[in-house]
């Protein structure tokens, strides 16, 4: 059925679809027109504290060039998601290639929320971490050590023609529940809240980068894996390289909530 078809069609569940599979897109697209227009008539602006204003874009690039530990910490960030990103669009063609002829169409939507159950262990898996004690820079260490081993799994699953793949990908949402919590925290603890939204920004660039060059350079499924498991494995030198430069009594191996607690 072609995207821009627009037909009334009833299915055998008796329940109605107008516009075909892109029908949630359209409606997406109308609640957020919707939600922009009521905020621009009813929301003020919040200019927050005038003594801590922004400085401009180019002094905070400054800042960022004159700060190693912010400029490893963004790069980590940006390597790290720019795998992440990338495997919301290869995971599916990876898949199926693995799929044998005459069996019957992969369930996307139940190995979709397997994924969601996954990334949702992680974030608990974060939680217990924290209660114990462990600093959010081990748990990132870890996570990023575990999720560069589980894309790995992808090439081994071509050359050797194992099952592991499916299990690498499961192990790779654990640590996406485990990245987002722990990311959170080091950025809230290493990137002054005066510039914070601005040096975000800043490292969204190579973010998309990345992403674009992953999805537009036309490369093989396995190629793909290998660039994806190469960032990752850059995220983890380059956090590595946070931990070493952070100053002695910044972290002691006790996790900042833990620490609050006490």
């Amino acid at each position: 059925e072609h995207v821009c078809n627009l037909k009334l069609r009833q299915s055998s569940s008796s329940t109605w679809f107008y516009g075909g599979y892109t029908a949630p897109f359209d409606l997406a697209v109308m609640c957020l027109g919707v939600g922009g227009l009521m905020i621009s008539v009813l929301w003020s602006e919040n200019y927050g504290n005038g003594s801590q204003t922004s400085s401009g874009f180019f002094a905070v690039l400054k800042q960022v060039s004159s700060s190693k530990l912010i400029l490893c910490l963004g790069l980590t960030q940006a390597c790290c998601e720019g795998a992440m990103y990338s495997f919301i669009f290869l995971w599916t063609p990876a898949l199926r290639q693995k799929k044998v002829d005459g069996q019957e169409p992969l369930p996307l939507g139940k190995i979709f929320s397997t994924f969601m159950v996954c990334s949702m262990l992680g974030s608990q898996v974060f939680s217990i971490c924290v209660k114990n004690g462990i600093s959010e820079e081990r748990i990132m260490f870890m996570t990023l050590l575990i999720a560069t081993f589980s894309l790995v799994l992808g090439p081994i699953d071509d050359v050797v023609g194992t099952s592991l793949m499916y299990l690498g990908f499961l192990m790779f949402e654990v640590c996406i529940g485990l990245y987002y919590p722990a990311m959170g925290t080091l950025k809230s603890k290493y990137v002054p809240d005066q510039n914070r939204s601005t040096i975000y920004n800043i490292f969204r660039i190579p973010l998309n980068a990345i992403v674009l060059i992953v999805l537009l350079g036309n490369f093989s499924i396995q190629l793909s894996w290998l660039l994806c498991t190469l960032l990752l494995f850059i995220s983890l030198i380059l956090h590595t390289v946070v931990i070493n430069m952070i100053p002695t009594g910044k972290t002691d191996g006790i996790s900042t909530v833990a620490r609050h607690e006490r």
